[in-house]
């Protein structure tokens, strides 16, 4: 099925243009060449066109007004909006065509807003039913030309990816200009990103330095108190005996002997 061939995007784009392309470049004839673009035009799972605009056969054989040109720029750059315009220029379309425009139209869109509302869907495609427009949404989806979800309570599609359409010669300075400004907030966002991790980097860093501080301040002070708690504690106890040795001694010296306590020598 033609929704997994697109699951490669731009890649698969190329692969199914390859063909068309070798049509091309092999028409010998003004009217070959139309119906070799009118069979790119038509392959359903086909949606970029610019290699073939800028074909040198297309070149050789048709004029930049012929309605073969003019239909390869608007499936290339146009919406639905420009058909509905100028259907003069481009003639009845295909129903198949009609459809494929609209998807067209559909990633034109999308690659503007990330948040559209069913209202302006609805009148860019000019489609009055919801399911019809959703139908439509759900196939793009399924095709990977976008990404997003429908907000059926909003009525919104929130868009989230929107595949790269084909760009006129006149739009690619400002496309340049949307590349560089894009680069330069890359820049600034990533110098940001840098700060923040230095900041938190050295915040961390001080933190740590900070607990093994701390733990080496408590772990000195618990080895100063033990050391002193153990010298103090020496001392103490070497002067207690000491003083108590002394008293003992006295004690010892100034006691009476038996037998003579409390009276004097007799004379004889």
């Amino acid at each position: 099925p033609f929704s997994l061939r697109f699951s490669a995007k731009m890649g698969v784009q190329e692969d199914l243009l390859a063909p068309h392309l070798a049509a091309v470049a092999a028409a010998a004839s003004k009217e070959n060449l139309e119906r070799c673009i009118q069979h790119a035009l038509e392959d359903p799972g086909l949606f970029v066109f610019g290699e073939i605009l800028e074909h040198v056969k297309v070149k050789e054989f048709l004029s930049p007004e012929s309605p073969a040109v003019a239909l390869l720029k608007l499936f290339c750059y146009g919406t639905f909006t420009d058909y509905i315009g100028n259907i003069s220029t481009y003639g009845e379309l295909q129903s198949s065509l009609i459809t494929k425009l609209k998807k067209l139209t559909l990633v034109t869109l999308s690659s503007r807003e990330k948040k559209i509302s069913y209202d302006l869907l609805q009148e860019q495609l000019r489609i009055t039913d919801l399911r019809e427009l959703e139908d439509l949404i759900i196939e793009c989806v399924y095709q990977d030309l976008i990404r997003g979800k429908i907000n059926q309570q909003c009525n919104l599609l929130e868009v989230e990816y929107a595949m790269g359409r084909d760009v006129r010669a006149e739009n690619i300075d400002d496309l340049l200009r949307v590349l560089k400004k894009w680069k330069n907030n890359t820049v600034t966002l990533m110098d940001t990103i840098k700060a923040q991790l230095d900041e938190s980097t050295a915040v961390h860093e001080g933190a740590a330095k900070a607990r093994a501080d701390h733990k080496a301040a408590v772990d000195e002070t618990m080895a100063s108190l033990q050391t002193s708690s153990q010298t103090g504690f020496g001392c103490k106890t070497s002067s207690s005996s000491r003083f108590g040795g002394e008293r003992h001694s006295k004690r010892r010296a100034t006691r009476p002997r038996k037998g003579q306590q409390g009276h004097e020598p007799m004379d004889t």
